[in-house]
């Protein structure tokens, strides 16, 4: 039992962490933003452990690892990109740069992920993963920012406490990248312990929740 743990950990927390936020948003009125990034938080969750069951199945294969890759990667820019457009209210007035900016972002990574495929070497997707994270980070930074100077901030606050796991995840991504491509480490195990982290931190961050809730806006 504690080697399955060990070897599954993060796709058991991904798992719990889906049910339980699935759960703490069907039984509250949620609304905003604050809706939004709960939603992109269970799809960001969902596809995950898709990909955990496909590599499964498909025995580790790297390019169901790569398409995979391809689709979170573009997934989280269109997360934290949504999110810091929605929280500064220029979605609607900015819609065709907003577009642009996805569109801009994500050619880079799908390009990356076809050149990682056909010459069966992770090196491209490593490089990308780095600059994404190091943006994704920023961003998620900017999201914080703005929400702590909102009246509205505990009204938000599971916004501020997925993205503040996101930012514990990037941040530790980066390091991982950085090592993997640069040859410090020889294996995944800063990205997996970061994983482990953040999604502990989100599992809490429901009873964090529930409390502040419970305590100043009952």
């Amino acid at each position: 039992m504690i080697t399955f743990f060990t070897l599954y950990s993060s796709a058991i927390l991904r798992i719990l962490n889906l049910i339980v936020w699935s759960i703490w948003f069907s039984k509250r009125e949620i609304k905003g933003f604050n809706k939004v990034t709960i939603l992109y938080f269970l799809g960001f969750n969902l596809i995950h452990v898709i990909w955990n069951s496909a590599m499964l199945i498909g025995h580790n294969h790297p390019k169901i690892y790569i398409t995979f890759w391809i689709l979170i990667v573009i997934f989280e820019i269109l997360m934290v990109l949504t999110i810091l457009f929605s929280i500064n209210n220029l979605q609607k007035k900015f819609h065709d740069y907003y577009i642009i900016i996805i569109g801009i972002l994500s050619i880079p990574v799908i390009l990356a992920g076809i050149i990682s495929a056909l010459k069966w070497d992770y090196k491209p997707i490593n490089v990308m993963d780095f600059n994404v994270q190091l943006l994704l980070t920023l961003g998620s930074i900017w999201i914080l920012k703005n929400l702590l100077a909102r009246e509205d901030f505990l009204e938000n606050i599971e916004t501020f406490l997925i993205f503040s796991g996101m930012i514990m995840l990037f941040s530790l991504h980066i390091l991982a990248s950085n090592s993997q491509y640069f040859g410090f480490l020889k294996n995944w195990k800063i990205a997996n312990s970061a994983t482990i982290i953040s999604q502990i931190f989100w599992l809490g961050g429901v009873f964090t929740s529930w409390k502040i809730r419970s305590k100043y806006l009952s």
